[in-house]
């Protein structure tokens, strides 16, 4: 895939548009219950070592244990073993207590209160203040995705039972943290599940309440000795981690938007008044991407936001899929990058959306994006997706990770003015020709090469629209080049992220 050939002053590139990765577009609005039960299925210590490092460890997941969600061990876990990070959004205890009374008012109220996870009392200028950590949950759902970020906030509580894992805080300082931290000075907390015993193959996970490991490393008690370190020799994570000074923030008031008008605008990284609608094409039910406002030409509308991907991983993702007994199809919506240098590594970027296990389709709150179709046939696209290629002094906020960039950003842009109440339609690519079983539209005509991203976001583009990647030996291998077609060639035999 060739550049466009230019840098912009503010030192981003800017790609292209970027390839779908394979599958049908047009998408009927059929979604599914959860699954019954899963069964617990081995898969070998050459499988979990090729997996790509994440925030959980690889050899645990949750299945339906007894009509609830629990975390189930799929190997041997030793005592004292890191389980993995609470991973979500972390909060003062008014903006937590402001959160709830909002949610309050939505017909199907996220059960946050079930879930949240309150830090140890701190001594914040001079004040008692606490953090609070709270799980991702989409929009209408009950419950975490039980294979997304947050979904070790799915284990279990011990009731009755002996405890087989503990929940402990972690309070950090800034140079005990891998990557840019927070802006305040600290100490930062992570919460952290550790195993107290042997785990057996297909056990549930059990937590009983842990202990503060201040610096990482437990004073006494269960697992003296266990070390973060052992875990992360780099630090923990700074994306992960909640800064002390966010505990005595005063909780926004209601509706309120930021000071910022980028970011009022865009309050999730989409621009206010795009949502997704159901619509009939054909005789055929599915879902588009629609705008209730007047667009101007070459206007942002958002960034397509999810999970990341090598080629490699990718993969990995797609077989394991096929295990499961309703896959998700994130084939019908990924999208592919250009190459990049990555930490000494050769790899193309694969965004896929955010999609709930059991479900087809991506969480619409999150993922609405990698909702906009093709255009009808005799139709003209009236948006391109574009990608940006970013340097850490291009983001606004600590970068995701510290492989120190490049960091990689797909975005959609109209190419013409689109009135209101107007679907949002980009062109896949040549790419997707393979996959389609119906005839679309034109791509769009106007180029934006003068679209600059530093209009929008004057202080940088948002960290958290950005790829978090980190390659891993899996990405070792030879490159397929920037040739559009091999990402036809690669994925077209497969049959997708919020």
């Amino acid at each position: 895939m060739a550049r466009l050939g230019h840098v912009l002053a503010v030192g981003w590139r800017l790609r292209p548009a970027p390839t779908a990765v394979g599958g049908g577009r047009s998408r009927a609005a059929a979604a599914a219950d959860d699954d019954e039960d899963d069964e617990v299925q081995e898969i070998s210590e050459e499988t979990f070592k090729r997996r790509t490092l994440r925030l959980v460890r690889t050899d645990v997941g949750v299945r339906t244990v007894g009509g609830r969600a629990a975390l189930v061990a799929y190997a041997e876990l030793p005592k004292c073993r890191f389980v993995g990070f609470y991973f979500g959004t972390w909060l003062s205890e008014a903006g937590y207590l402001a959160l709830l009374e909002r949610e309050a008012q939505e017909p199907r109220p996220r059960p946050y209160g079930k879930y949240a996870l309150r830090s140890s009392p701190m001594q914040v200028a001079g004040e008692t203040a606490y953090l609070v950590c709270i799980p991702e949950i989409a929009k209408n759902a009950v419950a975490p995705d039980s294979d997304g970020r947050s979904k070790l906030f799915l284990t279990n509580k011990a009731n009755g039972q002996a405890p087989n894992c503990i929940l402990s805080e972690l309070l950090l300082s800034r140079d005990q943290l891998d990557g840019a931290p927070p802006q305040g000075p600290g100490p930062f907390v992570a919460f952290v599940l550790i195993t107290t015993r042997i785990i057996e193959f297909g056990e549930e996970l059990i937590w009983g309440t842990g202990q503060t490991y201040r610096g990482g490393v437990p004073s006494q008690g269960v697992c003296y000795g266990w070390d973060i370190k052992s875990a992360f020799p780099g630090g923990v994570p700074a994306h992960i981690v909640g800064d002390a000074a966010l505990a005595i923030a005063s909780a926004p008031p209601a509706g309120a938007g930021s000071s910022s008008s980028s970011k009022d605008l865009y309050p999730r990284l989409v621009r206010r008044g795009v949502e997704v609608q159901t619509i009939t094409k054909g005789g055929v039910r599915m879902k588009g991407l629609f705008t209730k406002d007047h667009l101007p030409v070459c206007t942002l509308v958002g960034f397509f936001l999810g999970d990341w991907y090598s080629d490699a991983t990718y993969q990995e993702l797609l077989e394991e899929e096929k295990d499961e007994p309703r896959p998700r199809p994130y084939e019908k919506y990924a999208i592919r990058s250009g190459e990049e240098e990555i930490d000494g590594h050769t790899v193309h970027l694969i965004c896929a959306p955010t999609i709930a296990k059991g479900r087809t389709q991506p969480d619409p709150d999150r993922s609405a994006l990698f909702y906009a179709n093709e255009p009808n046939e005799g139709r003209r696209a009236n948006c391109k997706l574009i990608e940006l290629v970013l340097e850490e002094d291009d983001l606004d906020g600590p970068p995701p990770n510290s492989t120190g960039g490049p960091f990689v950003a797909f975005a959609l842009i109209t190419t013409e003015v689109v009135e209101r109440n107007f679907e949002l339609t980009w062109a896949y690519g040549q790419s997707y020709a393979p996959n389609r079983t119906y005839r679309s539209g034109a791509p769009a005509a106007a180029n934006c090469d003068d679209f600059n991203i530093r209009d929008v976001f004057p202080d940088g583009v948002p960290s958290t629209a950005v790829s978090d990647y980190v390659p891993a030996e899996v990405d070792d291998s030879d490159s397929s080049g920037d040739d559009p077609e091999f990402v036809g060639a690669a994925f077209s035999r497969c049959v997708n992220l919020k």
